[in-house]
């Protein structure tokens, strides 16, 4: 199977948090497995690292050096699957029903996982509950 993997669970790898212990252990366990990630996962990456310089949560060479390390891991590890005009129609839809709670972006990451038959892996329960509310495959990373 397929595993998608969402930016909340990369930003865990590359830089220290609550999350970076269950995130390591999920690499491990999908050691031989294909991952999937799209442009839009490397965007919300950059953003959210940028956030957190920003905020002082990591210093500017930590930032630096966690977005060089992303960049190596991508080329060696990751598969970047383009996102389809229908990936956006599908995100559209879901999120057509406010009561979902889902924004654009996660969304996105879901239509994706579900065009491509994927597993989503997220620390993001929110995500996590809205993926199996639309019927995409879940496995929950938290610490």
């Amino acid at each position: 199977m397929l595993r998608y993997a969402d930016t909340c669970l990369l930003l865990s790898l590359f830089f220290h948090d609550s999350g970076t212990r269950a995130a390591l252990a999920w690499l491990d366990e999908v050691a031989v497995e294909t991952i999937v990630i799209t442009p839009w996962t490397r965007t919300e990456f950059v953003s959210a690292a940028g956030i957190m310089a920003r905020r002082g949560d990591i210093s500017p060479t930590l930032h630096h050096e966690g977005l060089s390390r992303f960049d190596r891991f991508v080329t060696a590890r990751l598969a970047v699957e383009a996102i389809e005009t229908t990936d956006f129609d599908r995100a559209q839809y879901w999120i057509g029903d406010f009561r979902s709670g889902l924004r654009a972006g996660d969304a996105l990451h879901l239509a994706v996982c579900a065009r491509l038959n994927a597993q989503l892996s997220t620390a993001d329960e929110t995500l996590a509950k809205a993926a199996r509310t639309v019927g995409v495959p879940v496995r929950t990373v938290n610490a």
